[in-house]
């Protein structure tokens, strides 16, 4: 499946035709530990609704009311890239099953 891609700063942000959550690329910062416990640390974590080695998904309570966010830590090429989540407004989205189904697509990223 092929989407189309925008620059936003560093990062680059890629929908997918009838997906409704996106997905951001950028330089990872750390490992897939390292992500998890900066994303254990945002206002408003309750906690891992989905956790394995490579992938996870964090409940996080939104003007009271319980979305998700979801992020893998890649190696593509020789450099690591985090693949997470996005909506138009924030990187959560109440719909856990659109979360889990963008992330599924970060399997399939390929390093042009």
């Amino acid at each position: 499946m092929t989407g189309k891609a925008q620059p936003a700063g560093g990062d680059v942000i890629v929908r997918f035709p009838g997906y409704e959550v996106a997905l951001t690329l950028s330089n990872a910062h750390g490992d897939m530990a390292y992500a998890k416990k900066r994303t254990a640390g945002e206002p408003g974590f309750v906690r891992w609704d989905y956790e394995k080695d490579d992938v996870a998904i964090a409940e996080i309570e939104v003007d009271k009311v319980k979305e998700y966010m979801g992020f893998t830590v890649k190696k593509l090429g020789d450099a690591s890239f985090e693949c997470g989540t996005l909506t138009m407004k924030r990187r959560t989205s109440p719909n856990e099953k659109a979360v889990k189904d963008a992330l599924a697509l970060c399997e399939g990223l390929r390093a042009r």
